[in-house]
């Protein structure tokens, strides 16, 4: 009986090593898609820092829409950008403002403010939890605060569409 019952903890052992290894495998696979996905975002989110930091006395609006279309036709994923100056949305693509961003203050939006706030404070881009628009569903935002050297001179957002991102991770 002895070792009826060893060899049967052995080999549930066994298996649920396997298990662990298989779950591990499957999140690093996982965690390398959504980066893939959204390296994009990221990196064209940090372009548009690098200009608003070099211009940051002279943005100049007709620029601003030309990068902005230019950007968001290269991320798969994204759904709208938004350059606040400030606090306050100054800029948004695509340019129909459906659920008005243009000239919200960013302080008086109760549900993000915390996490936005946190943000700037870190100075460190952050990808943050659902957001529902009106109209085009559930969508992930990432936000990097804007700093000249360390004057905090607004905020890039690029919301992400979240079905076309699952579909291409687990998809």
């Amino acid at each position: 009986i002895f070792l009826s019952e060893m060899f049967l903890y052995l080999y549930a052992a066994e298996k649920k090593t396997q298990h662990q290894e298989a779950v591990l495998a499957l999140t690093s696979e996982l965690r390398t898609r959504m980066d893939r996905e959204l390296s994009p975002v990221f990196a064209l989110s940090s372009g548009l820092v690098g200009y608003l930091v070099a211009r940051q006395d002279n943005v100049d609006g007709d620029d601003i829409a030309r990068i902005m279309q230019e950007v968001g036709g290269f991320g798969r994923h994204f759904r709208s950008l938004a350059i606040a100056i400030g606090y306050r949305v100054a800029y948004v693509y695509p340019p129909a403002d459906v659920d008005g961003l243009l000239g919200r203050d960013y302080r008086h939006v109760a549900d993000q403010w915390p996490q936005i706030d946190e943000s700037i404070k870190s100075g460190k881009g952050a990808l943050f939890g659902l957001v529902r628009p009106k109209r085009t569903g559930a969508g992930l935002v990432y936000r990097v605060p804007v700093f000249a050297g360390e004057k905090y001179v607004g905020m890039v957002s690029a919301e992400v569409a979240l079905r076309s991102l699952e579909a291409a991770v687990f998809g």
